[in-house]
C-alpha cells in the first residue's frame, strides 16, 4: 500500500485500509483520502477527516464488500506497533538528554549528601529507566549500547561526558543495573 498520497492502481487486489491512508473504489482505483473527503460506493462525498471507524481493521475488496475482521488484538500487536516504537524512542531520547540538564537546585543537594557520607566513591547522583526493546523503530534489534546511539544519535559516554563539563573537581560516570542506568560521582585521586 502506498501511503505517500499518491495514486497507485491496485485492479482485483485486496487492500488493507486499517490505517485510513487509502480505499478502493468500484472501478479498482485507489482513492487519495489524505485530504479527508472521499466518495463512496453510491456516489456519495463521505467526510472521513476524523478516520475511518468502519474501516478500522478491516480488508476490503475493490467492491467495498468486507472480508474479514480480526477477531482479537494482541497486546504484542500495541507494543510492536510503529507509532508506539517512535513514541517510547523519542521519550527514551529526552530520558538520555535530561542527564546533561540535571538542575544546579536538583544536583547539589546529592552532592552535599556524597560529601556528608565522606566522598565515597561511585555515589549515586541521577537514575534513569529505559530498555531497548526487542525490535527497535527500524525493525532491528539492538543492545542497550547500541539503542542509546540509535535513539540519540549520541553513546552513554557522551551523554555523562556533558555532565562532567558541569561538575569541576568531580570524576563522573555511569553504571547500568539492569534497565536502569545510573549516574554516579567520585572523587578524583
Amino acid at each position: 500500500m502506498d501511503t505517500s498520497g499518491e495514486v497507485v492502481d491496485v485492479s482485483g487486489v485486496v487492500v488493507d485500509v486499517s490505517g485510513g491512508e487509502v480505499v478502493v473504489d468500484t472501478s479498482g482505483e485507489v482513492v487519495d483520502v489524505s485530504g479527508g473527503v472521499v466518495t463512496d460506493t453510491s456516489g456519495e462525498v463521505v467526510d472521513v477527516s476524523g478516520g475511518f471507524p468502519s474501516f478500522s481493521g478491516s480488508i476490503w475488496d475493490s467492491n467495498q464488500v468486507q472480508v474479514t475482521q480480526p477477531t482479537s488484538i494482541c497486546i504484542d500487536d500495541i507494543l510492536s506497533s510503529i507509532e508506539v516504537l517512535h513514541q517510547t524512542e523519542t521519550q527514551h531520547k529526552s530520558l538520555l538528554e535530561s542527564i546533561s540538564g540535571i538542575s544546579y537546585d536538583f544536583l547539589k543537594p546529592k552532592l552535599i549528601e556524597w560529601a556528608v557520607g565522606g566522598f565515597r566513591n561511585a555515589h549515586p547522583v541521577y537514575e534513569i529507566y529505559l530498555s531497548a526493546p526487542p525490535l527497535c523503530s527500524d525493525g532491528q534489534p539492538r543492545s542497550l549500547q547500541d539503542y542509546i546511539q540509535f535513539i540519540s544519535g549520541k553513546s552513554i559516554q557522551d551523554h555523562v561526558s556533558a555532565l562532567q563539563a558541569r561538575l569541576q573537581g568531580i570524576t563522573v560516570s555511569f553504571a547500568y543495573t539492569g534497565s536502569c542506568i545510573l549516574i554516579v560521582v567520585s572523587r578524583p585521586d
